[in-house]
This record gives C-alpha cells, sequence and structure tokens, in this order.
C-alpha cells in the first residue's frame, strides 16, 4: 500500500521550517483522526509547548507517527541545526510516547553537517546527512510488526535527492512541517493560559544576538565597557514589562532582557518568541554588564 500523508501544506526549506506552513493543512491533516488520537496531541502539545511538527502515516492505517523538530541547544546551538523525535500513539495509555531508538536531525551549515527530511513521489519518508566533504548517508524509514527502524539506502537516485538544494515535486519534497499545534482546541492561547497558572510570566519579544555595541544602541546609551565581539543573547519586549527589582527595591520598567545559561540555537536570531519563566528567578545586575539595567534569566522555556 502506497504510504498517505495526513498533513498536506507548502514545503518549505529547513532554515525556514514551520514559517511559511498552513495551519488550515494542520487542521485539515488532524481531521483525519480519531478522537483519542486528537486528545492525546492536545494533551502532548500542552506538555512539550514548542516544535515544529509532522504527522506521517506510512502505511495508511490512521495511526501516524508524530514527529516533533526542536532546534538544538548547547554546543551545537550556533550551527543552526535541528533535532527530530519520533512518537508513536499508545492505545493503551491514550499519549504520544517517544521512540527512543528512532532519531534524525535536519538542518546545519555549510562549515558542518547538514541534513534534511524528505518524501518522494510515492510517499517514503527519508532521513539523510551529507558532511562538510560532501559525504552522503541515507537512510529510509519502514515498518514492520508494528516497529519502526531506519534502513540504508544504496540507490543512487534517492542519493541524489539528498544532495540536490532543489525540491521537484514530481520527484521528492521536503517534509511540510507545520508551525502551529497539530490538534483541534489546542492553541498559543491555551498554552500561555496553562504556563500562566503554574506561576510562569509569558511575554512576547523578539531574540537578537547582539555586542556591546548594538545592545547600547538598542538601549539608547552609549556603551561603557571596551570594544568587545562577544554576542549577548537578548530578547527585546514588544511592550515594557514592570519587574520588581531587589537592586532598585521597587518595581522597574524593563525592556529587554539577557537569557543566560546554555546558548540559544542561531535558528532564533530575529524571530519573535514568546518567553515563558519563572519571574521569582529573574536575576539582576549593578554593573555595566549589557544590557544595563535589565533582567538576567536562565531558567525560560519559547513558546512558539
Amino acid at each position: 500500500m502506497v504510504s498517505s500523508l495526513l498533513l498536506t501544506g507548502c514545503a518549505v526549506n529547513p532554515s525556514d521550517a514551520g514559517q511559511n506552513a498552513s495551519q488550515e493543512s494542520t487542521q485539515e491533516g488532524a481531521s483525519n483522526l480519531d478522537s483519542q488520537h486528537l486528545s492525546a496531541l492536545d494533551s502532548f502539545w500542552l506538555q512539550n509547548f514548542a516544535g515544529y511538527s509532522y504527522l506521517y502515516d506510512i502505511d495508511g492505517s490512521g495511526d501516524p507517527l508524530l514527529l516533533v523538530a526542536k532546534p538544538s541547544e548547547g554546543n551545537n546551538a550556533s550551527s543552526g541545526a535541528f533535532e527530530v523525535d519520533y512518537y508513536k500513539f499508545n492505545p493503551s495509555s491514550s499519549t504520544y510516547e517517544q521512540i527512543n531508538d528512532l532519531k534524525s536531525s535536519m538542518g546545519g551549515t555549510e562549515s558542518s553537517q547538514q541534513a534534511k527530511i524528505f518524501l518522494d513521489k510515492s510517499g517514503n519518508l527519508y532521513s539523510s546527512t551529507v558532511n562538510k566533504n560532501k559525504e552522503v548517508s541515507v537512510k529510509k524509514l519502514v515498518k514492520s510488526n508494528d516497529t519502526y527502524s531506519f534502513e540504508d539506502v544504496q540507490d543512487e537516485a534517492v542519493l541524489k535527492m539528498a544532495q540536490s538544494d532543489e525540491s521537484n515535486n514530481d520527484t521528492y519534497s521536503p517534509v511540510p512541517w507545520n508551525g502551529k499545534l497539530a490538534s483541534k482546541g489546542t492553541s498559543l492561547n491555551k498554552l500561555r493560559e496553562a504556563k500562566a497558572s503554574q506561576g510562569k510570566m509569558v511575554i512576547k519579544g523578539i531574540v537578537h544576538f547582539y555586542d556591546d555595541e548594538e545592545i547600547a544602541k538598542a538601549q539608547g546609551y552609549l556603551n561603557p565597557n571596551s570594544p568587545s565581539d562577544k554576542k549577548s543573547t537578548v530578547v527585546v519586549f514588544d511592550q515594557p514589562i514592570y519587574f520588581s527589582s531587589p537592586v532598585a527595591q521597587a518595581p522597574r520598567e524593563s525592556y529587554m532582557c539577557a537569557l543566560n545559561g546554555s546558548k540559544v540555537n542561531s535558528f532564533y536570531d530575529g524571530k519573535e518568541v514568546y518567553l515563558a519563566f519563572d519571574p521569582t528567578k529573574v536575576k539582576w545586575d549593578n554593573t555595566t554588564a549589557m544590557p544595563m539595567g535589565e533582567p538576567r534569566i536562565s531558567d525560560y522555556e519559547f513558546l512558539w
């Protein structure tokens, strides 16, 4: 039986994953699922919040895998890569559970390993990597006795698909990742409300990787520090936010914050996000470290 795709939508470049995907196509794909699957998707997204999603039904059974791509963190954050996890619906618990043995990646830069996930014209799904020496590796997703795995592919036509920069709908296309939640009822507003009920503050803003001069310019100050190429990750709020500041010993107005801790994936640079964090754990600095006089946040989540 030919593989069927529950989600349709415009194909997108991995570097813009989900930015141009269609919400209508997401809802249309989800409408093919029964109520148990839809409820499980609602619960999944409220717990896991962020990620570009794709539902893939390998054999037309109506029981698709859920693929979730999230920007890499830590040491791989600067590469612009995504990690892709696979989840399968468990009818006993009515939840989507991760398949630990299935992993893929997506994205990357010219100087690093590049990866993508794509479909051929028959709907078969492949995961490929091309290293900096232009050596290509391709694996095909297969299902046997309700177990999923990747098999190595040596077919020259498929290898060429993996190396091509241009999608060709007559031959193959990138997986059409959707940037919105994949089930009925779940929305970003609902998600923000859930985080607020946990005592989190949720703020909308734009992520920037700025050096001290750029931060000073954004703040309207002269940079008091020595010139440096070091970049900091800041979120510029879409409107002023009032915080209680131990430094000022009074509520103060903030226009941006610095994100400390693990590296933020370069994908987020210039992107609008909803930043969720515990306001009781916000730190303040009374030095000339940029951004001056603004909060430092280490424990946070991006909702998008």
